[in-house]
């Protein structure tokens, strides 16, 4: 079943290690079957994945919270892979479990968020690359739906994580820098100077969401 289940879906999946249904891929973190995920058997499990749920709040950048549950198995396994090929790990997650990482790190969302079916985006190294993602996905999957996010531990609404979708990524960026050193030292300067006032942008607006 497991070969099966891996081969035919091509999921890749962040692991962890040692709860319920779990595997180990490419020294990435993942779980097999998500509804078994969801009922960890043991007092040892339910800890286990409490302290994965925490170490992962404390490590990333930026989590994306969504309502995965009107998705189908073949749309849930592309939104996997696309933000597994950005390092972004999508996690169907158990909510009582959850909360009580949440309270470790300190960090408030809304109860409500926490009444709902949840699968965590967990973005590491680029705060905006998680939010366009999604954000262009569920705009062709409306079962998708964005509940909001967290970022530098503080609860951002689904309206900015939109704003945040719109703004330029850090590749985007770079890659306008590549294309800069190109041109004639009189262009260089100009667009050096206006990608400044870019990044001032995307900093004003980063601060405004906190």
């Amino acid at each position: 079943m497991f070969l099966l289940f891996r081969f035919a879906l091509e999921i890749p999946f962040r692991v962890v290690g040692g709860a319920v249904g779990t595997f180990h891929l490419r020294g990435v973190r993942g779980v097999l079957d998500y509804k078994e995920a969801l009922v960890p058997k043991t007092r040892k499990e339910k800890e286990q994945l409490v302290k994965d749920y925490t170490e992962k709040l404390a490590m990333v950048k930026s989590i994306i919270l969504t309502d995965f549950s009107g998705l189908k198995t073949k749309n849930l396994s592309e939104l996997r892979n696309k933000l597994f090929e950005k390092g972004i790990d999508y996690q169907v997650v158990k909510n009582r479990l959850l909360l009580l990482a949440l309270k470790d790190q300190k960090i408030e969302i809304p109860s409500e968020i926490l009444d709902r079916p949840l699968a965590l985006a967990f973005s590491y190294e680029d705060e905006i690359a998680p939010t366009k993602i999604i954000y262009n996905f569920a705009k062709e999957n409306e079962k998708l739906e964005i509940l909001g996010g967290i970022i530098d531990k503080k609860f951002v609404e689904p309206d900015k994580i939109k704003t945040l979708a719109l703004l330029p990524s850090q590749e985007d960026l770079y890659n306008r820098l590549i294309v800069s050193l190109n041109m004639p030292r009189y262009r260089l300067i100009h667009l050096l100077t206006a990608n400044q006032y870019k990044l001032i942008y995307i900093l004003k607006k980063m601060q405004q969401l906190q």
